[in-house]
C-alpha cells in the first residue's frame, strides 16, 4: 500500500526557504546567521536558532503526536482497503453465480429445442417409415 509521507508545513516551510536560499547562493549566509544568533550549529544543541533553550519534553510530545496521527492514518488507510477487498470479493462472487445463472438457463433452452427438434424428427422418421420409405 502506498502512503504518502509529507514533512509537517512548518517543517516543510523552511525545506523550501532553503533550497530557495541555495538557488540563489544565499546559503553560506543563512548558515553564518544562524550561528552567529547564538546556535552552536549542532541540531542536538537544544538550543533554537535565536538563542533559546527549546522545550523537548514539548517538542518530543509534539512528535510522538504526529507519528501517532501518521500511524493512525496508515492503520485507517489498511481497514479501509482490507473493507474494499473484502467487498469486491463479494461483488465477484455474486457476479460469477449470476453468470452461472445466465448459462444455466441458456443450457436449459438449447436442451429444451434440441429435445423438440428431436422430437421434429422422430415424428417425421415415424412417418416416412409408415409410408413405407426406409432407407
Amino acid at each position: 500500500m502506498l502512503h504518502e509521507t509529507r514533512a509537517p508545513p512548518t517543517h516543510q516551510g523552511r525545506v523550501e526557504a532553503h533550497h530557495l536560499a541555495v538557488s540563489r547562493g544565499e546559503a553560506d549566509t543563512a548558515a553564518e546567521k544562524d550561528k552567529g544568533a547564538g546556535s552552536s550549529g549542532n541540531a542536538c544543541s537544544g538550543k533554537r536558532q535565536d538563542g533559546s533553550v527549546m522545550d523537548l519534553d514539548r517538542a518530543e510530545a509534539q512528535l510522538n503526536r504526529l507519528i501517532e496521527d501518521w500511524a493512525a492514518a496508515a492503520q485507517e488507510a489498511e481497514r479501509a482497503h482490507a473493507a474494499w477487498a473484502e467487498s469486491e470479493r463479494r461483488y465477484n462472487l455474486r457476479q460469477a453465480a449470476e453468470r452461472r445463472l445466465a448459462w444455466i438457463g441458456w443450457h436449459r433452452r438449447q436442451a429444451a429445442l434440441f429435445e423438440s427438434l428431436a422430437a421434429e424428427h422422430r415424428a417425421e422418421l415415424g412417418k416416412l417409415i409408415d409410408q413405407g420409405v426406409r432407407r
